[in-house]
């Protein structure tokens, strides 16, 4: 498995140099899981704003999945009717959605037959040379390698690029990643693969890395030994109904913390960049596997809410009945970072909990912090510190401006900083070629390495059971081991 490792790493190298824009006189947009839970939310209202841009190069939409034509196209046009929603500034709303919806191709992808006459399909449509066909793959990561193969043998445009954007999680573990991206990789160059994940385009996640950036003397050097703790959260109202077929192989850990989570503690280690003048995507790989080879998640406690089973059993028609799958996680990962050695972070996420929220904070010795708000409470991504003590001392970055009230200044990145809306902004950037939004393959493989062990732990650990509203989940650290508040060392 290393050398499978060593020989992926040495590939993604090339990931990272080869990426650029490609202007293309037409645009192909395919979507697997077209009519899926993904799709429904996200991502066809993505492609919807992508088309409202006044982009000088005309697209086609293509959706795809297993149902057959008739009862697919049905699917596929409810669902657009119900989900696609104008922006302000279209003035023909309805002829608008009409004219797009009327536009989209559905084709069944289930046996070879199928991808042949999709292949005709596409041909049809292909009256450009030089096409840009990008293939969006909202399906289950274990579908990928032989779709991939199927795209490889009936799909690619005759003249022009592809490019591949494929969805997290990728693999449950370390070994299973690495053989998934060897198998893509035996079909795809590695310039062609884009690796979603969509907090990198949400302006809460994206305003972290500028922020602590230009805080790096402060954070790395004059606040340390009066760190106190380091927290990231990550809470959402919604329960795993209608999704526990996908849930229940993965998990909170491996759905929220190995990516999202990462993501965020990445970030929030700015201060570890180096500065320079002009920053490749390899100098961005180099640093963010810096940071990864410091981080080492420790411990953990985990919980489930307490309808999961019964939604288990109702997803999968009564052939399971219980499981252990967490729901919530909490986990001490201890990092060799100069600025947090001392406390360690620790992150928690979970479903079904009274309010949608996300947030990462530092708090000192005097009990002023530093708190980056990414989402939920009804309020904007930004910035806050206390107005006094520790937290005071930072700087803001170009470009920002603040307010300040109730005794904390709250600052604001500038509208290019990622974007609430993250799936039309990372859609439109795979389009574009802008590979700095998307995880690097070394990275990914990095993460699913230094998870493995805790995921070990946490899918053989009884889960607790909590309440919807997650309100009796307290838990903390003493003497460095994570526990639940209620709960004494001695009975973990």
């Amino acid at each position: 498995t290393m050398a499978v490792y060593a020989r992926l790493l040495a590939l993604a190298g090339l990931l990272m140099a080869v990426h650029a824009k490609i202007d293309a006189p037409k645009v192909d947009i395919v979507l697997f899981g077209a009519t899926g839970n993904l799709a429904e939310k996200y991502l066809w209202q993505s492609f919807f704003e992508l088309q409202l841009k006044e982009y000088n190069t005309p697209f086609a939409f293509f959706g795809a999945a297993r149902s057959p034509p008739t009862e697919g196209k049905a699917k596929l046009i409810a669902l657009l009717q119900k989900r696609l929603t104008c922006p302000d500034d279209v003035q023909n709303c309805e002829g608008t959605k009409k004219a797009f919806i009327d536009s989209v191709h559905y084709n069944q992808v289930k046996s070879d037959a199928d991808f042949e006459a999709f292949k005709q399909t596409l041909g049809e449509n292909d009256i450009q040379t030089n096409t840009l066909r990008l293939f969006y793959m909202s399906v289950p990561p274990f579908t990928y390698t032989d779709l991939l193969a199927k795209i490889n043998n009936y799909l690619k445009p005759n003249d022009g690029a592809v490019r591949v954007v494929l969805e997290k999680p990728f693999g449950r573990t370390f070994e299973e990643t690495s053989e998934l991206v060897e198998g893509i990789y035996n079909t795809f160059d590695p310039s062609q693969i884009y690796l979603m994940d969509h907090y990198l385009g949400k302006r809460g996640v994206a305003q972290i890395l500028p922020f602590t950036f230009h805080n790096r003397q402060y954070l790395q050097h004059d606040v340390v030994g009066q760190t106190k703790e380091v927290t990231i959260n990550l809470f959402e109202t919604e329960d795993c109904k209608g999704r526990t077929e996908f849930y229940d192989q993965y998990g909170v850990v491996r759905d929220v913390m190995q990516n999202h989570l990462t993501e965020v503690l990445i970030a929030l280690h700015g201060f570890e960049l180096p500065p320079m003048e002009v920053m490749t995507n390899v100098d961005f790989e180099h640093f963010k596997l810096h940071v990864l080879h410091m981080m080492h998640p420790a411990e953990a406690v985990t919980g489930q809410y307490q309808d999961y089973g019964a939604h288990v059993a109702l997803d999968s028609q009564g052939k399971k009945t219980s499981s252990n799958t967490p729901t919530f996680a909490a986990v001490h990962v201890h990092t060799d970072s100069h600025a947090f050695r001392d406390t360690g972070i620790l992150m928690a996420a979970g479903k079904a909990f009274d309010a949608r929220r996300a947030n990462a904070t530092i708090a000192f010795t005097d009990d002023s912090t530093i708190n980056f708000h990414i989402q939920g409470d009804n309020l904007p991504a930004h910035v806050s510190w206390s107005s006094e003590g520790v937290a005071s001392k930072v700087a803001l970055p170009p470009s920002w401006t603040t307010e300040t009230k109730d005794g904390r200044v709250y600052a604001y990145a500038p509208a290019s900083v990622g974007s609430e809306d993250a799936y039309s902004f990372l859609v439109q950037k795979a389009v574009e070629g802008d590979f700095k939004y998307f995880v690097g393959v070394e990275a990914m493989l990095e993460a699913a390495h230094i998870w493995d062990a805790l995921l070990h732990q946490t899918d053989t650990e009884k889960v607790r059971m909590y309440t919807q509203g997650g309100h009796q989940v307290r838990f903390k650290i003493d003497d460095f081991q994570l526990m639940f508040h209620d709960h004494k060392r001695d009975e973990l």
